[in-house]
């Protein structure tokens, strides 16, 4: 027999329950980022498993919400004001269209779902709240009524929430899925050369790989104003290809294609260290980890190859086909990764703070298409991007100069936006002011460095030097954003390019060539294998080489400038 409650027990009750519901509705933009965390494949761009702490903030922050509304509440009760009591009511009511919106705004905007039924529906709810605060202007509560039964009903969210998150959380992968997979052994050295008498192979590459190095922008219509005298410079004396088109638009497709030598439809992340891949002429997906790549075939041919690399976790998915790799994934890679990272970098305490400074930026915003910019995480991601930078840039040219690396493959996370360069200081001075053009003075700066080093240990003149891109400028993601600017939105009005850059310089050799016809950059990895075989050690020979792979040649010793800018 269960003891009857007092009508006191159950107004608190009922307050409870409702003041949860609430707080819980108020932050279901963050339960909808926290749900995008859970899956494992987003694990491939993770270091580290899952962090707690986004969650644990925001349980925090929703209990320090319920707390201010049961407070309020009681408050308002007790001060026995008809005014006042009519306020909260508009309030409560008013305070139900945030989650509304918010739901509007997360399919319609990030999730791409928008469709009208879901639309109007949301419209019909927004319109109920606004004719039930009418109402309770008027002294009538029906509305108002059904509202709170409705928010109490829905305090059972949190539990089930709760449920979810923790089935997702037993089946998460271990510490050890993130573990790179262990190097190859160094194969002896090669007959000896270079100042420094350390023995090392007649042959070396390396293959510097730019993100978002757009031809277009960089060469082909460059503007005035942005110099890139080191490009210019090593352009006067290599083989260019002025028509290399990318394997695919995005770095998730495009690099797999590049290393594997084939071309591929479809990527999608697995888990921490496998990236599924559908070749092109098939409906299978592959594991990429599985596919030949080009160090294994480096590896065959007696090479020593080493990786730097940005975005993929290259070591846990290649690094059995390697003498030595390094890599920084890419834990920005999206808006959710991003806010996890962001908070373990906090900590809990700054995590809280940061979930009510992001609902209210949200709540500014709230009737934007936008739903108002991030700009703290936006500039989080901008300092972090910088940071790895700094990380690949100095182990890819410690790697550069050790003459017992016979290939070295480095992809730098530049330029890529956002902006982590000021052209004009010449200097790493952060801003919201720079654009993809102080990047790409970064990308000059470091083919200038990177010069530099080997010129002064006796390297530059026996090491061939590739320069690619995964893919140009992409408008549809950058749009709008920090570091764009208008003139960007002339500049790529037509649409994204599809031309990367192609810039190699032979080993021994200095004339200048440019070779016009169109090829795709899927034969890059091959390139470098000839280059390494010494099947390749002239310009001449390169054409060749790329109009046997990919149709006619047209190379022509400097018919046009290589370097300046366009008109």
């Amino acid at each position: 027999m269960s003891l009857p409650l007092s009508p006191a027990i159950k107004q608190s009750v009922r307050d409870l329950l409702i003041s949860a519901s609430l707080a819980n509705l108020l932050l279901l933009r963050r339960w909808y980022d926290i749900e995008d965390l859970q899956g494992i494949p987003l694990n491939y761009f993770r270091t580290h498993p899952p962090s707690a702490i986004p969650l644990n903030a925001t349980l925090i922050a929703s209990g320090i919400l319920t707390v201010i509304v049961l407070l309020l509440a009681r408050i308002v009760r007790g001060c026995g004001k008809q005014w006042l009591l009519t306020f909260a009511r508009v309030g409560f009511l008013a305070a139900l269209i945030v989650p509304l919106e918010t739901v509007r705004q997360y399919w319609n905007y990030q999730k791409g779902h928008a469709d009208w039924t879901t639309n109007a529906a949301l419209l019909a709810l927004d319109l109920l709240l606004a004719s039930g605060i009418v109402e309770v202007l008027r002294g009538r509560l029906r509305i108002f009524i059904a509202a709170e039964r409705v928010a109490a009903c829905m305090a059972a969210m949190l539990p089930v929430f709760l449920i979810y998150f923790a089935g997702m959380h037993a089946e998460a992968q271990h510490e050890a899925a993130y573990h790179a997979r262990p190097p190859l052994p160094p194969l002896p050295g090669h007959p000896a050369a270079g100042r420094n008498g350390v023995n090392r192979p007649a042959s070396r590459v390396i293959w510097l790989l730019f993100d978002e190095f757009d031809q277009r922008l960089a060469f082909d219509n460059r503007q005035p104003g942005v110099e890139l005298p080191e490009l210019d410079r090593l352009r006067a004396e290599s083989f260019v290809g002025t028509h290399a088109i990318q394997t695919a638009g995005f770095t998730n497709l495009a690099v797999p294609s590049l290393l594997s030598g084939r071309v591929y439809s479809h990527a999608e992340a697995a888990d921490a260290s496998t990236l599924l891949v559908q070749p092109s002429d098939s409906n299978s997906m592959l594991s990429w980890r599985d596919q030949p790549n080009v160090f294994r075939r480096a590896r065959e041919q007696g090479v020593n190859a080493a990786l730097v690399g940005w975005h993929h976790p290259y070591c846990r998915v290649l690094g059995d086909s390697l003498t030595r790799c390094f890599d920084e994934a890419g834990v920005t890679s999206s808006d959710a990764l991003a806010e996890e990272t962001y908070f373990v970098d906090r900590g809990l305490a700054g995590s809280i703070a940061a979930v009510f400074e992001w609902r209210w930026n949200s709540f500014l915003g709230l009737f934007s298409r936008s739903e108002g910019m991030n700009h703290a995480l936006t500039r989080f991601i901008q300092s972090h991007q910088q940071q790895q930078y700094f990380r690949i840039r100095d182990r890819a040219y410690r790697d550069a100069v050790d003459p017992r690396i016979d290939f070295l493959y480095a992809h730098f996370p530049t330029p890529h936006l956002y902006a982590i360069y000021d052209a004009q200081r010449k200097d790493f001075t952060l801003s919201e002011q720079t654009t993809y053009f102080d990047n790409l003075a970064l990308v000059d700066r470091t083919v200038g460095e990177l010069r530099r080093k080997l010129e002064q240990d006796g390297l530059w003149d026996t090491t061939t030097l590739l320069i690619s891109a995964d893919h140009g400028l992409r408008y549809v993601l950058w749009h709008g954003g920090m570091n764009w600017t208008p003139q960007f939105d002339r500049l790529l009005e037509a649409g994204q390019s599809p031309i990367v850059p192609f810039i190699l310089k032979l080993g021994g050799e200095n004339k200048p060539a440019v070779y016009d016809a169109s090829f795709s950059a899927i034969v890059t990895g091959d390139l470098v294998l000839a280059v390494l075989r010494g099947e390749v050690t002239t310009a001449a020979q390169a054409a060749a080489w790329i109009a046997e792979k990919t149709g006619p040649q047209r190379v022509t010793e400097s018919p046009h400038p290589v370097g300046g800018t366009s008109p």
